[in-house]
């Protein structure tokens, strides 16, 4: 009888053996830590780095063809906390100018004011007014909010965003009134709106 070699079968045994160990010794292993991680992470950069190239850098100060400006907000403010007395009449500055850069790539500003005012039983009407004195026509005088002193002491505010273009900007806080009244304590706000256009 003739008895044939089982030396193949022997070493797919031994192999199956050493990668079912292998796969045990993986699995039961101590657990890969942070620092580790951070190891195998600088080797694989170390080893591409060679590779690894920037394909434009003179733009690197910008974002999206931007200067990072145009992407923060930037603000100017007035504010008077003195009581003024306003004599009847119409188109009255009662605080600014305040002038803001506007930088390339916004185009829009918010402005936000309030003043209170007192006595003289009076009408009054209040509006910013940009790049210009207080006016009684037009978008921003359009735009006016109302209160009344009749009741001795009123507060009126307005907020609204508007359009600009790049460069300095002028604003104004106006107000007219029927009869003579006081103007207390007011403030004048004007924030670009970052990569508005």
């Amino acid at each position: 009888m003739k008895r044939t070699s089982s030396l193949p079968l022997l070493a797919l045994v031994a192999v199956l053996a050493l990668v079912l160990g292998s796969v045990g010794t993986a699995v039961a292993g101590p657990a890969l830590t942070k620092g580790k991680v951070k190891k195998i992470a600088a080797k694989v950069v170390a080893k591409a780095a060679p590779g690894l190239s920037v394909a434009s850098a003179g733009n690197a100060t910008n974002l999206g063809g931007l200067p990072a400006t145009t992407y923060l907000n930037r603000f100017a403010q007035a504010t008077s906390s003195s009581s003024t007395a306003i004599p009847a009449g119409t188109n009255t500055q009662i605080l600014g100018p305040v002038s803001i850069t506007v930088p390339a790539g916004v185009g829009f500003v918010r402005v936000s004011a309030v003043s209170g005012f007192a006595t003289g039983s009076s009408n009054i009407a209040m509006w910013f007014q940009t790049d210009s004195v207080c006016v009684g026509s037009g978008a921003d005088f359009n735009n006016r909010q109302f209160g009344n002193t009749t009741n001795n002491q009123d507060s009126i505010s307005v907020d609204r965003v508007v359009p600009v273009t790049a460069g300095v900007h002028t604003f104004r806080l106006c107000m007219a009134n029927a009869n003579n009244v006081n103007a207390d304590n007011r403030v004048l706000l004007v924030e670009t709106v970052a990569l508005a256009g």
